[in-house]
C-alpha cells in the first residue's frame, strides 16, 4: 500500500519546464482537455514530437494524429521536444477549446490488446504508403521473431498509427521485440489475414528502437500467402479458460 500526503499543485501557479529531448509530466487540471490544445503553444513553437500516454497511445501533431484523446486527471504523460521549452496548463476554471483533431481511439476487436511493457515505439503508416487501401475496420498486428504479437492498431485514414511494445528483460517470457528485432506486420481485413511486406522506409529501418517514430514508405499485402496453409499465434496466450486459434486455408 503506497500513501502520498500532500497539497494540490495549481496547475495555473506551477509552468512545466521542458528539457530538449525526453520529458515525464503529470496532468496537474481537474478536468479533462484535448491533447492538441493542451499543447497547442508547444506545436505553434514547432516544437512538439510526440506525446504518449502509459498505453503507448500517441498524439503526433505532424501527422495531425490524436490517438491519446483528452488528457486524464492524475495521469502522467512522455513527451519529447526538439529543444527546451515551457509548459503552461490553464486553471480550473479556464476551459480549453474543443480539439480541432478527430480522437481517433485505437481499439481492435480482433487482435487482443497488447500488455505494456516498460519501453515502446511508434510506427507510422499514412495511407498514401498501401498499395491498396485496406477497408475500413481492418486491423493491423506487428510479431516478434517468435511470432508473439507486439502492437495492435486499426486502419484509420489518413494515418494508422502501432506502438510496438519491447521485451522486458526482468521476466523470462519473450513478451517484446528484442532490440533491433525487425518488425513482422500482418493484417486482418475482415475475410482473412494477409502478410504485410514494407518495401519502402520514409523514417527508421524496421528495426526495434525504444522509444523512436519510424514511417512507412511502402507497404503491400503478400498475396502468396493466400495460397498456403497457415496458423497464427493463439489468442490469448497464455489462457487457462479458452483462446483463439486463426488459420488460413489455400481456397
Amino acid at each position: 500500500e503506497l500513501t502520498i500526503v500532500g497539497d494540490y499543485v495549481l496547475p495555473e501557479e506551477n509552468p512545466v519546464n521542458l528539457v530538449e529531448g525526453w520529458n515525464t509530466i503529470g496532468y496537474l487540471r481537474l478536468n479533462p482537455a484535448a491533447a492538441d490544445q493542451v499543447f497547442s503553444d508547444l506545436v505553434l513553437e514547432n516544437n512538439l514530437v510526440i506525446v504518449k500516454d502509459f498505453l503507448g497511445s500517441a498524439y503526433l501533431p505532424e501527422f495531425n494524429f490524436n490517438g491519446i484523446g483528452d488528457l486524464a486527471p492524475g495521469q502522467g504523460y512522455q513527451l519529447k521536444t526538439q529543444t527546451n521549452g515551457l509548459l503552461q496548463y490553464f486553471s480550473n476554471d479556464e476551459s480549453y477549446r474543443i480539439s480541432v483533431i478527430y480522437s481517433l481511439i485505437n481499439t481492435t476487436k480482433y487482435f487482443d490488446r497488447v500488455l505494456p511493457t516498460d519501453n515502446n515505439m511508434t510506427l507510422v503508416i499514412p495511407s498514401s504508403a498501401w498499395d491498396m487501401i485496406p477497408e475500413i475496420g481492418s486491423e493491423i498486428a506487428a510479431y516478434n521473431e517468435n511470432g508473439n504479437i507486439v502492437g495492435v492498431g486499426a486502419y484509420n485514414h489518413p494515418t494508422t498509427v502501432l506502438s510496438i511494445w519491447g521485451n522486458d528483460p526482468t521476466t523470462n517470457i519473450k513478451e517484446g521485440l528484442s532490440n533491433e528485432g525487425n518488425i513482422r506486420l500482418k493484417l486482418w481485413n475482415v475475410y482473412e489475414i494477409k502478410s504485410l511486406t514494407v518495401t519502402n522506409w520514409s523514417k527508421g529501418s524496421g528495426e526495434y528502437v525504444s522509444n523512436d517514430i519510424q514511417v512507412i514508405g511502402a507497404i503491400a499485402s503478400d498475396a502468396s500467402s493466400l495460397r498456403s496453409i497457415g496458423l497464427f499465434d493463439a489468442s490469448p496466450n497464455p489462457s487457462s479458460e479458452q483462446t483463439n486459434l486463426s488459420f488460413e486455408i489455400a481456397k
